[in-house]
């Protein structure tokens, strides 16, 4: 079945806005859509191919971040290309400019940071916005994509499977072994990368049984977790759930027995600085653990737990700034007066949790008057469930200011 598996953790930060100009319009201006595969492991070369318009025989690329190193010209290379099943009319009337393949590669460093990368790449007619890539610790395969029907592939465990959901109606099937009673997480990055793929997974056991399925766990990505009944060889399927796909429809599955990591509270802290943090998942710490946080000029750093075996779970994404830090003390959703409802000071980090149906988290704002302060809660966007409402009062109980969602998409 599907499940809800973040608790509700919660940061709140001050930020600020800045605006730039629009450039102006270009005749033909570059346009990618993917690069493939979305990511690599650490201390490992990763061939790719980006998928793009307007690029001619070859186009500049920079890779941004650190521990990673590209080449600095991307090279039309031999498009893959599947017609798949025919569309019926009059969508099959549509106009499409389909993308054209450009090889290149990048080195990832053997100590370089989790988590994501942008790329970009430019022509003399304009730049393209920056996409994603992500280096990971697993060890990683690339799909050998294939038209026709779906051919089961055998993969050993812990792995990180790059492959797309290509033409429409594919269907990617993967085959692993394990033991009665092992605990197997699966987990799809697409959506979260910018592809379009809204995936759907499941697991399918020995004897061909549907043991689970999930769509959406994180926003449209797929996420399943289940303990094998028995011992033999188990299928994950992962399809688009409109049963549609492209060159574009890019994903990474990774795939893991043991220690799963759900989420960390607090949800960062300062940089540079130590935190004591509470893990929530399976087979992991139920003491606090350590997290040193680093000092670079980073909003956001990625980390994962490694247990007494070696296996390392999902990594985390936590914020990080150089604001004063502070953390609520239940139960502060009782009346204003409460001791325990601490007071913060503009600016700070505020970190809580809504830890049950109707929590309501306090904090005190000090601010002189005239002042103008900017809440924002970032919870969503860092992979937990809360949809949160953040209300303001004045010290009289009177509501000042309410928000619900950001403008423009987004539950925080």
């Amino acid at each position: 079945p599907e499940e809800s598996i973040m608790p509700n953790s919660l940061r709140i930060s001050i930020c600020l806005l800045s605006c730039v100009a629009a450039a102006p319009a270009k005749a033909d201006p570059p346009h990618v859509s993917y690069i493939f595969p979305a990511g690599g492991q650490r201390g490992t070369k990763v061939e790719f191919r980006v998928g793009g318009h307007n690029l001619y025989e070859s186009a500049p690329f920079k890779m941004f971040g650190e521990g990673v190193s590209a080449t600095e010209q991307i090279e039309q290379t031999e498009t893959i290309w599947f017609e798949g099943p025919v569309i019926e009319q009059p969508a099959s009337q549509r106009q499409e400019d389909y993308a054209k393949d450009y090889a290149g590669s990048i080195q990832i460093a053997a100590d370089a940071p989790l988590g994501l990368r942008h790329w970009r790449v430019s022509t003399s007619q304009g730049v393209t916005p920056r996409m994603k890539f992500v280096v990971g610790t697993l060890p990683e395969i690339l799909e050998e994509e294939v038209d026709g029907d779906p051919i089961p592939i055998r993969v050993t465990l812990p792995v990180t499977i790059n492959g797309r959901i290509f033409p429409r109606e594919d269907i990617d099937v993967w085959t692993f072994e394990a033991k009665a009673g092992e605990t197997v997480s699966c987990e799809v990055m697409a959506a979260r990368l910018g592809s379009p793929l809204d995936s759907r997974l499941e697991i399918r056991s020995p004897d061909g049984r549907v043991l689970t399925q999930n769509v959406d766990a994180f926003d449209a990505d797929s996420f399943v977790r289940f303990t094998a009944p028995a011992a033999g060889v188990y299928e994950c399927r992962i399809h688009d759930i409109n049963f549609s796909g492209l060159q574009d429809f890019v994903y990474r599955l990774s795939i893991r027995k043991g220690a799963s990591l759900d989420s960390v509270f607090p949800l960062g802290g300062q940089r540079g600085t130590t935190i004591a943090a509470t893990l929530v998942g399976l087979q992991i710490p139920k003491t606090p653990v350590e997290i040193a946080l680093p000092g670079a000029d980073s909003s956001f750093v990625y980390w994962n737990w490694t247990s007494p075996d070696g296996t390392t779970t999902r990594p985390i994404k936590l914020a990080v700034s150089n604001l004063p830090e502070a953390t609520e003390v239940e139960p502060n959703d009782l009346s204003e007066a409460d001791s325990r409802i601490l007071a913060a000071k503009v600016p700070s980090v505020l970190n809580g949790r809504i830890d049950k149906p109707g929590d309501i988290d306090r904090w005190k704002i000090e601010a002189e008057p005239d002042t103008s302060v900017r809440f924002e809660v970032f919870a969503s966007r860092l992979g937990t469930d809360l949809d949160s409402v953040i209300r303001i009062v004045d010290e009289a109980g009177k509501e000042i200011v309410t928000n619900d969602d950001l403008k423009g998409g987004g539950v925080d």
